[in-house]
């Protein structure tokens, strides 16, 4: 009799003990610039997708930086063990091992239900202006806009803001373009990105249309 309460005993202390385990062993929610501090431990951070591609291997690589909001503009790598559908612009939430990496800070991921994606790009409107003032930290990345057009051509156009101060190339097919008059308000979406030859930023727009 004395044995079974021991075993009882034992068996209610071991529980005990996994559920303060469990307790301790959650992953401590960090902003992605503090991952540096926790290498080693398990950690859940957000960040917007820059860039991803899938390995020889199979395994995906995805490039996550501080979102617009942020003040900080920091950079890691996501290793992820099997692919995840992410977009350019996808704004997602990791868990997983800081590790470092080649001299890069990377966050491993085993489950790719650690990967969630908080928000799809095309659900983000961004203001020109805000693109002309911070443009570094949108390159890369998929983004939607609105405008009024300032100039219009075979296959692209200028898109500006109410007050006329900024503006931005948008390229899109001929199509698109011979639609659109100067004057019109329109959105366009697609990817943010620098044009190193000309020296200027630019819209590759897969998708545009007038705003009635």
């Amino acid at each position: 009799m004395q044995m079974k309460h021991s075993v009882l005993i034992l068996s209610i202390l071991g529980i005990f003990i996994l559920y303060l385990l469990s307790l301790f062993s959650q992953p401590v929610v960090v902003r992605l610039y503090e991952i540096p501090k926790y290498e080693g431990k398990k950690i859940v951070a957000e960040g917007v997708v820059t860039n991803y591609y899938t390995t020889n291997y199979g395994s995906q690589i995805i490039e996550i930086k501080t979102s617009r909001a942020s003040k900080d503009n920091f950079t890691a790598t996501v290793f992820a063990e099997k692919i995840t559908s992410v977009e350019y612009g996808d704004r997602i939430r990791v868990t997983g091992i800081v590790q470092k990496y080649e001299g890069k800070w990377e966050i491993f991921v085993s489950d790719t239900r650690s990967i969630d994606i908080i928000q799809k790009w095309q659900n983000n409107v961004f203001p020109i202006w805000q693109l002309a003032e911070n443009p570094d930290r949108y390159v890369g990345m998929n983004i939607n806009i609105t405008g009024i057009v300032d100039r219009n051509y075979e296959t692209y156009f200028y898109l500006s803001d109410s007050d006329g101060k900024y503006s931005l190339i948008v390229f899109s097919s001929s199509v698109h373009c011979q639609n659109f008059s100067t004057g019109d308000k329109v959105y366009a979406a697609g990817r943010f990105t620098y044009d190193s030859k000309n020296l200027r930023y630019m819209l590759k727009a897969n998708e545009t249309g007038r705003i009635s």
